[in-house]
C-alpha cells in the first residue's frame, strides 16, 4: 500500500516542463528555476472544465430569459452566447493560471511554433476571427437581416466565429467569411428598415380608359392585404410603347413579414387581371409590323403542287 501511494504521488509529483520565472527581491532580479509538474497541469484542467461548465450553464440561463422576455430573438441569442463563451473560456484560461500560480513564461517555448502557424497557414483564420468581432461590434450585419452576397439574397441565420450562415430564399445554406462581410460590397436589405418598394408593371391596350385602369390598379393595391398603406401605393402611366400602355404600380411591403415579396407581386397580378377583365379592359400582346416599301408593284407567284391526276403514269 505504501509502494503504491509513492509511486502515485511520483506520478503526481512528476515534472512535465521547467522553465526560469524571474522575480524581483529588493530591487534585483533573482531567476528561479521551476517545474510545472503533472499535478498543477490535472489540477489547472479541472478546475477550468469545473468553471467554464459553470459559466456555460449561466449563460444558457440568461440568455433564455431575455429570449422569453423578448428582449433578443432566438438566433442574436445564439449568437452572442456563442461568442461570450470564447470570452469566458479565455478568461478562465488566465485566471486559471493565474489561480494555480502557472506563469505564462511557462508556455513560452509555445510561441515560436505559434508564430510559425500564424505565418504559414492561420492568417485567414485570424483575419475573419477580428472581422466577427467588428460584426458583432458594429452592428451593421445581424441574425434575421436580409442580406446579397454576391448575386445571391437571402437571411443571416448564424454570425460565427469565422463565418456567418445565409440562407437564400431556395433553402440553401452559403457560408460567407466574415471579412467577406466587411470588405466586399454587401446589400443589406433590412438595415436600419425593413421596409422596401416595389413594382408591378401592367401592360393594357390602346384606346382603353386611362383614367379607370388607373383607378382599378389603385384599388387592387389597396385592397391587398399585405401591400402597406403608409407608404401608400402610386399608380403612374409609365410608358406609351409601341403596342402598349405601360402603366406600373409602385408600393411598399415589410420584408420581415410571413408573405414574401414574389408572393406579394404574383396576387396583385390576379387581381389586376381579373379587375381588368371584368371592367373590358384587354391586356396587351405583343406584336410586330411589317412595312415594305417598293418603287414598283411587288409580283407574287405561287407554285401550285401537282395533283393525282397531273402526275406522270
Amino acid at each position: 500500500m505504501t509502494c503504491t501511494i509513492r509511486k502515485a504521488k511520483a506520478v503526481w509529483n512528476f515534472v512535465v516542463y521547467r522553465y526560469d520565472d524571474k522575480t524581483e527581491v529588493d530591487g534585483q532580479v533573482t531567476t528561479v528555476r521551476r517545474g510545472l509538474t503533472l499535478g498543477w497541469l490535472i489540477g489547472a484542467l479541472v478546475f477550468f472544465w469545473l468553471a467554464y461548465r459553470a459559466g456555460s450553464w449561466l449563460l444558457k440561463r440568461g440568455f433564455k430569459q431575455l429570449v422569453g422576455r423578448g428582449r433578443v430573438e432566438q438566433g442574436q441569442a445564439d449568437t452572442l452566447r456563442r461568442w461570450t463563451r470564447i470570452a469566458l473560456g479565455i478568461v478562465l484560461a488566465l485566471v486559471t493560471l493565474n489561480f494555480l500560480k502557472i506563469p505564462l513564461t511557462a508556455f513560452a517555448f509555445l510561441g515560436g511554433a505559434l508564430a510559425i502557424g500564424i505565418g504559414f497557414g492561420t492568417q485567414t483564420l485570424f483575419k475573419n476571427f477580428i472581422s466577427g468581432l467588428i460584426v458583432l461590434a458594429e452592428r451593421k450585419v445581424r441574425v434575421g437581416d436580409i442580406l446579397e452576397v454576391d448575386g445571391v439574397a437571402g437571411t443571416v441565420t448564424t454570425i460565427d466565429t469565422r463565418s456567418s450562415i445565409v440562407r437564400s430564399f431556395d433553402g440553401v445554406d452559403l457560408i460567407v467569411p466574415n471579412s467577406v462581410l466587411l470588405e466586399n460590397k454587401v446589400v443589406n436589405w433590412t438595415h436600419g428598415t425593413s421596409l422596401v418598394r416595389r413594382v408591378v408593371r401592367v401592360r393594357v391596350s390602346y384606346g382603353s380608359q386611362l383614367r379607370m385602369v388607373s383607378n382599378i390598379l389603385s384599388e387592387c393595391a389597396a385592397e391587398h392585404g399585405v401591400i402597406l398603406k403608409t407608404p401608400e401605393p402610386q399608380v403612374v402611366l409609365e410608358e406609351f410603347a409601341t403596342d402598349a400602355l405601360v402603366f406600373a404600380v409602385f408600393y411598399w411591403i415589410d420584408l420581415r413579414g410571413k408573405t414574401g415579396g414574389g408572393t406579394v407581386a404574383s396576387d396583385l397580378r390576379f387581381m389586376v387581371e381579373r379587375r381588368l377583365g371584368e371592367a373590358g379592359i384587354s391586356l396587351a400582346s405583343p406584336q410586330q409590323a411589317f412595312q415594305l416599301h417598293a418603287d414598283k408593284p411587288l409580283r407574287v407567284q405561287m407554285d401550285v403542287g401537282e395533283t393525282d391526276e397531273q402526275k406522270p403514269s
